[in-house]
């Protein structure tokens, strides 16, 4: 069927009966390919994907040119990619921004990215997926870096459950879960076959990302691959704490062979290949190659790993066991794992070692030695064309250095580089052709003789001048000082400080040194030096050696050196910890435990704002004794302390932070703690408690109203309601007992599903130690890092450093500080370069709750407004919950007002439909909260945004809308404004906003007119004077209590009234509010 449809796009010579005695060759070439034989999918594929047809495999080819960056819409990448048989390539660069998962659900596509224009084109925001049953896909060149930016758990390149698919050249970085998963799929899947004739090769996979947005906490996983006649080759897998790769399970052929494994973390580096499939229902042994791979160690590598070549997975030891052929890998460090590769498998006793290699057959690829295969990657391997870009430079750089390490956000490492937005149109040189012999055949019919015979034009000119590019020149770049992560304490010759992370005081600068070093005759023409994405410095020559002052705070600095072929490399990461000189308000500090980490650098600061920083280093644990950073001071007798947590730190697993009692400051003291920290599968809280001075200490988790323990498992998700996080914690002291609680907003203790528990220290020393502990989770990352820790309204007894007020009404959030937001995954989100359905600004934006609080209303009219979008993959179910909370006269805070938005259902308030407006993505809403506390009524108004007003400069709100009444408790406090995201999509908000009218008694001018409204029954008084002040009239007027009434301004006689004043009093002529004066 394949050669049919190659026979039917044959080009017909245009030389009439020269063409029957004749072959007339198209291209110059040397060996003529047979359009009948199975031809590759591009010259250099191998392996078990190498025959893939890509756009070749349909019966109409045509080129798809993307000539946007847009997420959807004609000329972006997601319509190129929805229709089958299209060459895909690329008339502009820069940045497609999506959110979510942007799938390819159809068959027999070429992606071709190395035909952008300037430096490239990358896919950021979200993942790119192969679906279910999809066959036939080539992609090239193209770059995929997710980020955690729009929160979710995307992955990086991959698909399952699909075949003939070859990925090559790509480049992927900063996932939340893996970043390549390309992978069989499970064989418990009656519906779909398992993956096969699967080639992934020449890619750079870099950097997934740690402590991030995953459900789990930390991951970091590279990728899952592997499946029948699958190939990895040829790759980089760098800077994983796991997975690099994972293997699928019960793989029925899979070659691993010439790839660098570098720089695997605290967890494992290559495992898998089950015997089994996921819940043991059924068993087939796996058979894998791992040959002339290139390993070798990192700075974030434990100890122990440095020689792991592979862990045999078979938990459930079944037999029999899968079959692994392991052999010519070379581990860097180990001669003795170099020489017997045996040696570097764990549990090698639930696998069957082959003598011999696992028979690939036909998708056999040429083994080279790992020293070659390392040459290759490196100047090679990733999205290299039209440019390698200064990400995949850094990596490269790490490797030959044998720096970098693991990292948790994109923003450590400078984040997205900003592409230019190119635009050019991507077509086939007129001098190509006619060197080519192309005459006047279309880009799409197929060649018929030559070396490139059997593929479409197109892809023969692509194919040729991919072969002719030239080898990425990027300059090298060494950081000498500040600290780096380095396995070694010289690079290229230069010395560099491969110690502890820099920590230094606001007082004093920071040296930054970095040279960088030009390759294949290129020039240095610009250094610049960075703080996270932040330029800081531009400096013309190839050397930085510079001290610069920083703020107090965490600080990631890289430099970033361009050549004169226009390329650019990002150096590896200095952190820099800057810890304030001001005292910590009425608290002192202290090192609680010897020998930590960064020894005797805790510190306590409190700033003009009242946050506190609390730094340091060491480890709380069930151990007998601490090691911490403790701010704190003597309290004598029962207390009460509240604290709202302002940041955790999120670098590591088992770090916490919180209140903490201490009868001494000796590390073997009697304690209890409440904290709050980070465990596999997330951020929780918790209580250390110990009773007995040198004994263990215990930890216990919070319960639930139900009684149902709130402890980090499978079904633990703070972004679920049931287990989100408080923004306050509490311990409350009477006598020897001790109540733990936390809260959401300060105000209820028990409005958190964590509910309030007790404690009890016999006989607990009257005088103790209280205040904030922060350890920095000492001993479980590979290089330490410091810690530093920040809260904000602490009060004991009521007595605070600061006093801080709730936001007061009316306010307006348009450009969202969110120190006044609080919630778990609640982020800032600048659009002004990037605007979402046509709003650009700064939009508040939340993957789970967002909550604000603000001083008590309960009088007047009351009316909280905001706009509102639900933006994403429409195949993602979810709603929001708009909810207003207040105080009842138990002062616990309960909800008021509860309205809904559900895709394609209604606006409801609770169960009631809010008329028929139904709800649409990408369709940006205006909602209105109106409580009126006169009349226990409550009005919800619904209206959508229609066209843009360009004179205006501002969208119109449309009037077919939607409005509905309710009632209230009008004795509630109105204290907070609550968004709440239940699944589905990233939920959007701005122009978020609290009013009241008519909530105080006033006279006020309107227009020539004069307004007045009393709280309660009242009387306004019109005193007339002359010039002299003497006055010579009064008329008085009743006021209805709640009543806002109109009169006449008073009126000013010339040469006789030359002034009047009007009053408000009350029926005791207590005056309500100041006087107007008209003159």
């Amino acid at each position: 069927m394949f050669v049919g449809k190659l026979k039917r796009r044959i080009v017909k010579s245009v030389l009439g009966l020269l063409a029957i005695i004749c072959v007339v060759s198209v291209m110059a070439m040397s060996v003529t390919v047979s359009a009948e034989e199975n031809l590759l999918a591009f010259p250099g594929a191998v392996g078990g994907g190498k025959y893939t047809t890509g756009a070749r495999g349909d019966s109409n080819i045509s080129v798809y040119h993307v000539t946007n960056l847009n997420k959807s819409g004609a000329g972006s990448f997601a319509d190129a990619v929805s229709q089958s048989g299209r060459i895909i390539v690329f008339d502009v660069s820069g940045t497609i921004e999506i959110s979510g998962t942007l799938k390819i659900k159809k068959s027999n596509l070429t992606i071709l990215g190395q035909t952008a224009p300037g430096d490239g084109v990358t896919i950021s925001g979200g993942d790119l997926l192969l679906d279910s049953g999809v066959e036939n896909v080539i992609i090239r060149y193209l770059r995929v870096r997710p980020t955690d930016k729009n929160g979710g758990e995307p992955d990086g390149l991959g698909g399952r459950y699909n075949k003939n698919i070859i990925f090559d050249h790509c480049s992927l970085s900063w996932s939340v879960d893996e970043l390549i998963t390309l992978y069989a799929g499970s064989t418990e899947d009656t519906k779909n076959q398992t993956g096969r004739n699967i080639t992934v090769q020449n890619i750079i996979a870099s950097e997934s990302l740690a402590m991030s947005s995953h459900v789990k906490g930390k991951h970091g996983y590279g990728g899952i691959i592997g499946g029948t006649n699958y190939t990895f080759y040829n790759n980089l897998m760098a800077h994983h704490d796991s997975r690099s790769p994972r293997l699928d399970r019960e793989l029925g052929s899979t070659d691993i062979a010439n790839n660098i494994i570098y720089n695997w973390g605290q967890t494992n580096s290559l495992y898998g290949a089950e015997s089994y499939s996921i819940h043991n229902k059924t068993q087939t042994p796996s058979n894998v190659n791992i040959v002339s791979n290139y390993y070798m160690y990192g700075p974030s590598t434990k100890s122990n790993l440095r020689t792991r070549i592979f862990d045999v997975s078979n938990d459930a030891k079944v037999k029999p066991y899968s079959n692994f052929y392991v052999n010519g890998n070379y581990v860097f460090g180990s001669q003795l794992v170099t020489a017997d590769n045996k040696k570097g498998l764990n549990n090698s006793s639930l696998a069957t070692v082959l003598e011999s290699p696992v028979d690939m057959g036909e998708y056999s690829v040429p083994y080279s030695t790992p020293e070659e295969a390392y040459d290759k990657i490196l100047s090679d391997a990733g999205a290299s064309l039209p440019k390698r870009d200064a990400i995949d430079a850094r990596i490269v750089d790490d490797v030959k250095h044998q720096t970098g390490r693991i990292i948790n956000n994109a923003d450590e490492i400078a984040g997205l580089i900003p592409t230019e937005e190119i635009h050019r149109t991507f077509e086939i040189p007129e001098d190509w052709k006619a060197e080519n012999n192309m005459g006047s055949a279309s880009e799409t019919d197929i060649v018929e003789n030559g070396k490139y015979k059997g593929y479409t034009w197109i892809e023969a000119y692509v194919n040729d001048w991919t072969a002719k590019a030239s080898k990425p020149a990027n300059p090298e770049i060494v950081v000498m000082s500040p600290a780096i992560a380095s396995v070694n304490k010289t690079v290229n010759g230069l010395t560099v400080n491969n110690g502890n992370w820099t920590v230094v005081e606001d007082t004093e600068t920071v040296n930054y040194h970095a040279a960088a070093t030009p390759v294949q005759g290129t020039e240095i023409t610009k250094f610049e030096l960075y703080d996270k994405n932040q330029l800081l410095k531009t400096y013309n020559s190839a050397e930085i050696n510079d001290d610069i002052s920083l703020e107090p705070g965490v600080h990631h600095l890289t430099s970033r050196a361009y050549n004169s072929n226009g390329e650019k490399t990002q150096s590896t990461t200095a952190i820099v910890y800057v810890v304030g000189t001001a005292e910590p308000g009425s608290f002192s500090y202290t090192q609680i435990g010897k020998n930590c980490s960064f020894n005797n650098l805790a510190s306590a600061t409190m700033d003009n704002n009242g946050v506190y920083t609390i730094s340091g280093s060491g480890q709380i644990t069930t151990n007998s004794s601490d090691k911490c950073a403790y701010m704190y001071k003597e309290v004598k007798g029962d207390f009460d302390i509240i604290v709202k947590v302002k940041e955790i730190p999120k670098f590591e697993n088992k770090q916490v932070s919180g209140i903490m009692l201490r009868e001494s400051l000796e590390p073997n003291s009697r304690m209890l703690m409440l904290a709050d920290g980070w465990e596999k599968y997330g951020e929780n809280v918790s209580v250390f408690v110990r009773n007995k001075a040198g004994s263990s200490s215990t930890r216990s988790y919070f319960k639930n109203a139900s009684g149902s323990e709130l402890v980090n498992g499978d079904k633990y998700d703070t972004g679920a309601a049931e287990y989100h996080l408080p923004k306050y914690l509490r311990m409350k002291r009477s006598g020897d007992k001790l109540t733990m609680s936390v809260s959401d907003s300060g105000i209820d203790f028990t409005d958190n599903p964590r509910q309030p528990m007790s404690f009890t220290i016999d006989g607990l020393s009257d005088t103790v130690y209280l205040g904030i502990a922060n350890d920095s989770a000492q001993g479980t990352s590979v290089k330490e890092y410091y810690s530093m820790a920040k809260y904000s309204d602490i009060s004991i007894n009521g007595v605070s450093d600061v006093q801080s007020q709730e936001s007061k009404v009316p306010f307006l959030d348009e450009e969202f500080d969110l120190n006044n937001w609080y919630g778990e995954y609640v982020f800032n989100d600048d659009k002004r370069s990037e605007p979402i359905s046509g709003n650009s600004g700064y939009l508040l934006s939340t993957w789970s709750n967002a909550n604000r609080n603000f001083t008590a209303q309960s009088k007047g009219i009351v009316t909280a407004s905001f706009d509102f979008l639900e933006y994403g993959d429409n195949n993602k179910i979810g709603s929001a919950e708009f909810i207003l909370r207040g105080t009842n006269a138990d002062n616990e805070l309960k909800e008021m007002i509860k309205v809904i938005a559900e895709r394609d259902q209604t606006f409801k308030i609770g169960d009631k439909s809010i008329g028929d407006l139904v709800l649409d993505m990408d369709v940006w809403y205006n909602v209105s909260i109106e409580l009126n506390f006169f009349t226990g009524k409550a009005k919800v108004s619904v209206y959508p945004y229609t066209e843009y007003d360009s004179a205006e400069g501002k969208y119109i709100i449309s009037e077919n809308g939607a409005e509905a009444e309710t009632d209230f408790d009008k004795s509630y406090l109105l204290r907070g404004i609550r968004f709440v995201r239940n699944g589905g999509t990233m939920k959007y908000y701005d122009n978020v906003s609290v009013s009241a009218e008519r909530n105080e008694s006033y006279v006020k001018e309107n227009n020539g007119k004069m307004d007045v409204f009393a709280m309660e029954d009242a009387k306004i008084y019109v005193a007339w004077y002359d010039k002299d002040g003497v006055l010579i009239n009064v008329e008085t007027y009743d006021i209805t209590q709640n009543e806002e009434m109109e009169f006449d301004l008073p009126k000013l006689t010339n040469g006789v009234s030359e002034k009047a004043e009007v009053f408000l009093w009350n029926n005791n002529q207590e005056p309500l509010c100041e006087q107007l004066t008209v003159e």
